[in-house]
C-alpha cells in the first residue's frame, strides 16, 4: 500500500537535510559540494539529490553546473517533483532551475514571488517584526 503523500514528502525533506548535514568544508575553499552530494545518489533517490543540488546551486558554481546537467537529463522527473511541492518550495525550485538554465523568470513566476513577499511581509507585521521586512526583501 502506498504511503501518504505528506509522509513521502517529509522523508524526502529529511533525506535532503541529512545530505546537507553530511557536507564537509575544505580549509582551502574547494569543497566539491557537487561531488559530495552525488556520492549519495542511489537509483531510488534522484529527486532527493536534485533537491539538494537545487538548494546549493545559488551559492556554488560547481553545484549549479551539476544541477543544470540533471535538469537537462531528467526534466520530466524534476517537473513532476516540483508540481508536488508546496507553493513556496515550487516557486524556489522553479526560479532556481530557471537561473541554472540561464532563463529569465516568467511573468507567472514573478507574480508568485511578489505574492510570497507580500505574505511574508504581512506575517512579519502580524508577529510584530515589521522592522525585519527590509532584510527579507
Amino acid at each position: 500500500m502506498p504511503r501518504p503523500k505528506t509522509k513521502r514528502r517529509r522523508n524526502k525533506v529529511a533525506e535532503v537535510q541529512a545530505i546537507l548535514r553530511d557536507l564537509k568544508f575544505s580549509p582551502d575553499g574547494r569543497h566539491d559540494f557537487a561531488d559530495q552530494v552525488m556520492a549519495h545518489l542511489r537509483p531510488d533517490n534522484l529527486v532527493v539529490i536534485m533537491r539538494a543540488l537545487m538548494l546549493l546551486s545559488d551559492y556554488h558554481p560547481d553545484v549549479e553546473m551539476k544541477f543544470r546537467q540533471f535538469i537537462t537529463a531528467r526534466c520530466r522527473e524534476w517537473v513532476a517533483e516540483m508540481m508536488q511541492m508546496p507553493e513556496f518550495e515550487r516557486w524556489r525550485a522553479s526560479s532556481t532551475s530557471m537561473r541554472a538554465m540561464g532563463i529569465e523568470p516568467s511573468p507567472e513566476l514573478l507574480a508568485t514571488e511578489a505574492r510570497i513577499r507580500f505574505l511574508a511581509a504581512r506575517e512579519l507585521e502580524r508577529r510584530g517584526m515589521g522592522h525585519l521586512i527590509p532584510r527579507v526583501h
